[in-house]
């Protein structure tokens, strides 16, 4: 997606660009604002998994009563039954398994994302639910061949509010 400097933006567009190009010049800056997610998906019949990485630099988290629980719903194992069953590539066809999600690095400073725009039937509505968050954020990190799962403790430093609606509005700090 090309990003046009003209156009209107959410704050996480901007400071996600911002970062990119500052990574391209100083490709080191990745590795204080960038992470990696190892998703697997075990298979429930062979036992086989599959892994795929992602590389990212602003978390998105769907909306929760707080930070540590949008966290907590992200990382959380996911069935995969009936139509979100998998094709497994060693039994050769649709089964049920899990998917599960970790951060396989985590970065110096983190930083989220709260999805509050949902598209419900043709209309995108804004969530207004009250998110609870403390001074302190933790997430857990499962580093590639480590059976060790550490605790990556991180400090509140800033927040940044949109006030108004998907079509419009202001950010706040």
């Amino acid at each position: 997606k090309t990003f046009r400097p003209n156009s209107q933006h959410d704050a996480a567009e901007v400071f996600g660009y911002i970062l990119n190009e500052l990574t391209e010049v100083h490709p080191e800056i990745h590795q204080h604002f960038g992470y990696r997610l190892c998703s697997t998906i075990e298979c429930n019949q062979c036992a086989q998994y599959s892994t795929r990485y992602e590389d990212g630099n602003i978390l998105q988290l769907q909306l929760s009563t707080s930070i540590a629980k949008s966290i907590l719903s992200l990382m959380a194992e996911e069935p995969l039954t009936g139509l979100a069953a998998f094709n497994c590539p060693v039994c050769d066809k649709k089964v049920e398994g899990v998917k599960t999600l970790n951060f396989s690095t985590a970065p110096q400073f983190l930083f989220l994302q709260l999805m509050r725009f949902v598209k419900v039937e043709d209309q995108v509505m804004k969530k207004s639910d009250k998110v609870m968050c403390s001074s302190k954020i933790t997430v857990a990190v499962k580093r590639d061949g480590c059976e060790e799962i550490e605790q990556c403790s991180y400090s509140l430093v800033s927040v940044v509010s949109h006030i108004g609606s998907y079509t419009g509005g202001h950010y706040t700090f």
